[in-house]
């Protein structure tokens, strides 16, 4: 059974990782944008309608994973942290650069995240593929125990069910996420005026993403 155990933990444990960093990362996004808008609407910018659809689009992401993150996870300690930092990135960076700021900033989160999502998809395939595998090896294995054995088989077999319940839930919320991610990403990619200015103001918000990203999956 220690293998059996040491299995079913080590799903949960990615269940726990994903839902926890795509919280923190949805709830960033969300205070990106609504940072990006509270520039526009102060500056009476003409491009307001973009940003409010993409900001009701991580809107809906964040709903999905604050739904999942109280009974299968736990929020990132230092949510306050990537709120308020993703605020100021989010209008200093419109502030700054107006609307190029608001691209090539859209442009160099959602291009780490569209990977990220990536990663986790195909993470999750491979997680699936196994946990039917062994679903299938205790269903047989069940049919030759008796007594409290059985019992104790079936209600493991169970929880595998569980899980595998919700990875597929979390494979298909998240695919559906990538699309939106990779509209956005692309989107704002057309609209940026590649420069000096704008390649290193990208890059850097590439390594803020990655910095959260890493520092979420642990805390």
């Amino acid at each position: 059974m220690d293998k059996i155990t040491k299995n079913a933990f080590s799903v949960k444990e990615i269940i726990d990782t994903f839902i926890r960093v795509n919280h923190a990362g949805e709830l960033g996004a969300v205070h990106m944008y609504s940072g990006h808008l509270r520039v526009y609407k102060a500056f009476h910018m003409c491009e307001i309608d973009e940003i409010e659809m993409m900001l009701a689009n991580e809107k809906e992401h964040m709903e999905y994973f604050i739904s999942k993150i109280s009974s299968h996870s736990r929020p990132s300690l230092i949510n306050s942290i990537w709120m308020m930092c993703s605020w100021s990135i989010g209008a200093f960076s419109t502030f700054l650069m107006q609307h190029q700021g608001t691209m090539s900033c859209t442009d160099g989160v959602e291009t780490v995240v569209s990977q990220h999502y990536k990663d986790q998809l195909s993470r999750i395939e491979i997680v699936i593929a196994d946990e039917m595998a062994l679903i299938q090896r205790e269903e047989k294995r069940s049919l030759t125990l008796l007594g409290a054995e059985k019992i104790d088989a079936l209600r493991y077999i169970t929880s595998l069910q569980e899980s595998l319940i919700l990875l597929k839930d979390l494979q298909e919320k998240i695919s559906k996420f990538l699309e939106d991610e990779e509209m956005h990403r692309d989107s704002a990619n057309i609209k940026c005026t590649v420069n000096r200015v704008t390649k290193i103001h990208k890059e850097f918000i590439m390594y803020l993403t990655k910095l959260a990203i890493h520092i979420s999956e642990r805390i």
